[in-house]
């Protein structure tokens, strides 16, 4: 019998498939809540919230309808047509996300060694590869690898800050729409957590499975809340820059420049992973004998998109993500009202 995945390596993955490069640099969280002022902290929690009630409602979904793939869930969710539409779409997003994450790993390279991007971009490439071929077990043993070094490194980078002056601007906030930011921000990485957690479920039980929700959840928040404390505080250092959160770790620890990185390499690598396997699994259905081929075809590709600003193709993608997937739910939810649609 095959060993089940803990509660703690449900917990690492799904962290690590939602805090991505645009989280982990800081990206993410100015646009999504920093930029919301004394809002912001009560928008990271609305968000870990949201989360958790996601989580809950897809796995509960998910063992009542005796679900055990993405496909066959989308479908039911939104019907024949459109879950099968909506299935080519939230793949196509998989992949700019995982050009997002080799964006972040060039501009991380060649900003602290010159390392070229496009080289930076196929290493990383062919790494998500290799792990993405070994399926959901090798995601969660490379999470399991990856996670806690990524927290300690935060948790260190925190207790720094508590005796290094600040350096913050006085900036006008939003006072406006700050839960449906952090609502939108739940959104964007709602793809992924479709994508992952079905596939998690064939691999453990329901009680490891919350508990790792909820592993998640509070490692979400730790994460979330710190990020937002550091960047209001430096705020004048970090600047316009693609990566805000590394010139705030240099300047906190100027004898490791390069400590920061560690944490964003860890961070883009393991959403990376997360959404590779997802195309695995994709390619899977679509062409069986020729999909490691497409996958490694996938990840060649997003190494070539990934030549892009990395702050351009987060501001431009993880938007548009959220309302396409926030779309998706609301027809469902009507569907299921109303009962159009039906594919029965």
């Amino acid at each position: 019998m095959a060993k089940k995945l803990t509660g703690r390596a449900i917990g690492l993955t799904l962290t690590g498939a939602v805090i991505g490069a645009g989280f982990a640099s800081g990206q993410e969280i100015k646009q999504f809540f920093v930029t919301y002022g004394r809002y912001a902290n009560p928008g990271a929690v609305m968000t870990i919230v949201f989360f958790i009630i996601f989580c809950a409602w897809l796995m509960a979904y998910c063992t009542r309808q005796r679900i055990s793939g993405l496909p066959e869930m989308l479908e039911l969710m939104g019907g024949k047509r459109l879950g099968g539409f909506f299935l080519h779409l939230i793949n196509l997003f998989m992949w700019f996300g995982l050009s997002v994450m080799l964006a972040g790993s060039a501009t991380l390279f060649q900003g602290l060694w010159q390392i070229p991007r496009l080289a930076s971009a196929l290493i990383t490439a062919l790494l998500v590869y290799l792990v993405a071929r070994r399926q959901v077990k090798g995601l969660a043993v490379a999470n399991e690898m990856l996670l806690p070094v990524l927290v300690f490194l935060v948790l260190f980078f925190l207790l720094r800050s508590f005796g290094i002056p600040e350096q913050g601007l006085s900036v006008v906030a939003f006072q406006r729409g700050w839960l449906w930011s952090a609502l939108l921000y739940l959104g964007s990485n709602s793809a992924i957590l479709l994508t992952t957690i079905p596939n998690l479920m064939g691999e453990t039980d329901s009680r490891n499975l919350c508990n790792g929700v909820l592993i998640a959840a509070g490692l979400l928040l730790f994460l979330l809340l710190t990020n937002i404390y550091l960047l209001n505080k430096y705020a004048a250092i970090s600047g316009d820059w693609d990566l805000p959160l590394v010139p705030i770790a240099q300047y906190l620890l100027p004898q490791l420049p390069w400590a920061y990185g560690v944490i964003l390499f860890i961070a883009l690598i393991t959403t990376a992973f997360a959404n590779a396997l997802s195309l695995s699994k994709y390619f899977q259905q679509l062409w069986p004998s020729r999909a490691n081929l497409l996958l490694l075809l996938a990840t060649l590709s997003s190494a070539f998109l990934a030549q892009e600003a990395f702050g351009q193709l987060v501001a431009a993608l993880y938007p548009l993500t959220g309302y396409l997937c926030l779309a998706f739910y609301l027809i469902s939810l009507l569907r299921c009202l109303f009962a159009f649609d039906s594919p029965h």
